[in-house]
């Protein structure tokens, strides 16, 4: 059988790493998770832990990395900057500011 060649020399990492260090976590993710699949999928446990196949392991996992700080960083702004909608409905139940003396009742 002859020996698959190194994930490292597929244009798909090369291309992963370059939209990683770009900031395109999620293109990277995604690219660098379909080398991993292929490098390891249906491999015996001694394949898939090879060393050799670190770097790819490291540059998948900081590129996931970056696709979950630029989530968290999306939806920091989505809570900081309320939507159009959820301005007016917050408007709508403040009322006329005596909304509170109503419930006292």
């Amino acid at each position: 059988m002859a020996e698959t060649p190194s994930p490292l020399s597929d244009p798909r990492y090369r291309a992963g790493v370059r939209l990683r260090r770009g900031g395109r976590f999620e293109a990277a993710a995604n690219l660098l998770a379909e080398v991993l699949t292929l490098a390891t999928e249906g491999a015996p446990d001694e394949r898939q832990l090879d060393p050799a196949l670190a770097p790819l392991y490291y540059e998948y996992g900081v590129a996931l990395v970056g696709v979950a700080r630029e989530a968290a960083a999306a939806e920091e702004d989505a809570e900081a900057a309320p939507s159009p909608k959820r301005r007016r409905l917050a408007g709508e139940a403040g009322g006329g500011g005596g909304a509170d003396d109503d419930d006292d009742g």
